[in-house]
């Protein structure tokens, strides 16, 4: 009988077994900063160590664009975005880079309800009293793209604040982090990347960025918030399309790859995330990627005139 209670009392935690936050993982955003407008995307392609500390590497892509004329179809200029991101797991707890390239606290999933942690610098430039810190006031689970979500649900420091000469109680730290944090891909809406945003202690937000989940994927979950596309590579002229004959392996890769196809493969074109052309094969299909590791776009064209987009990784 002890056994079975074992077995039991095991279940939850094999049925809901999580890998560390951001491991294979892809998060797809629409943002807005400063004034620009565009699309982002950060896919898991490896770990790397700064600083004696071994982060976990994503590759950035996407479009960047700002309305520069009255006509919002016509004055508008767009560039690329590339790049790396950077973020640290261990013990349950997800860590951000910051400028000095230390590890700051963000989420603390191994807290409890009434536990509370600090997940950004003390400031008090703006005459705040309270310390950034997030307090658990819920934990649970919801169902998305029917598979059950762990969430921990924070609220940040509350105190009485007066704004335009009124009394409002609410967040009155410097930065704030409130509502849920799922384990697998922190929030839905985020003023700085998986981190707290600036706020002032009279209840205004400095609002410099802000980035809206639109879609995620990774081993354990995969949903789409928009009901829209989650790849933004036609704005850089490329347009992906899912062939059922067509593969490419083994992906991601340590250096080396090949096609199968149906249809004899004409071309092949490898780009970076900017829309930079690397390389250009004809009539292979087998092929080294670039040295450098990280995300590329293979743009494969068939003799028979149809093409077709994969994104791999060069590990």
């Amino acid at each position: 009988m002890k056994k079975h209670l074992l077995l039991l009392a095991l279940l939850p935690t094999l049925l809901f077994a999580q890998t560390p936050f951001g491991y294979g993982a892809t998060w797809h955003f629409s943002f807005s900063e400063y004034g620009f407008s565009g699309y982002l995307s950060l896919t898991h392609v490896g770990d790397t160590t700064i600083n004696s500390y071994v982060w976990q590497k994503f590759q950035r892509g996407g479009i960047r664009h700002i309305q520069t004329g009255p006509d919002p179809y016509n004055d508008v200029m767009q560039w690329p975005i590339g790049g790396y991101y950077f973020l640290h797991s261990r013990n349950d707890s997800v860590f951000t880079m910051t400028s000095d390239t230390v590890p700051q606290l963000v989420y603390d999933f191994s807290a409890q309800i009434g536990d509370s942690w600090q997940y950004a610098p003390s400031d008090t430039g703006a005459g705040c009293k309270a310390l950034p810190i997030a307090t658990v006031i819920g934990i649970g689970y919801d169902t998305i793209n029917g598979q059950p979500a762990k969430y921990w649900e924070v609220e940040g420091p509350m105190d009485s604040m007066n704004i335009q000469g009124t009394l409002v109680y609410g967040c009155s730290s410097l930065w704030c982090l409130e509502g849920k944090i799922y384990q697998d891909f922190g929030g839905t809406w985020f003023h700085q990347l998986f981190g707290p945003h600036p706020n002032l202690c009279n209840g205004a937000s400095f609002q410099l960025n802000t980035y809206s989940l639109r879609c995620f994927s990774n081993g354990n979950l995969s949903f789409n918030r928009s009901n829209a596309s989650c790849d933004y590579w036609s704005l850089i002229g490329l347009e992906e399309e899912n062939l059922a004959t067509f593969k490419i392996y083994p992906n991601p890769s340590s250096g080396w790859i090949t096609i199968d196809a149906s249809q004899q493969v004409s071309s092949v074109e490898v780009y970076d995330l900017t829309g930079r052309l690397l390389a250009v094969y004809e009539k292979q299909t087998t092929l080294e990627l670039p040295q450098q590791s990280g995300l590329y776009l293979l743009n494969v064209t068939f003799k028979n005139g149809e093409k077709v987009v994969q994104k791999v990784i060069r590990e």
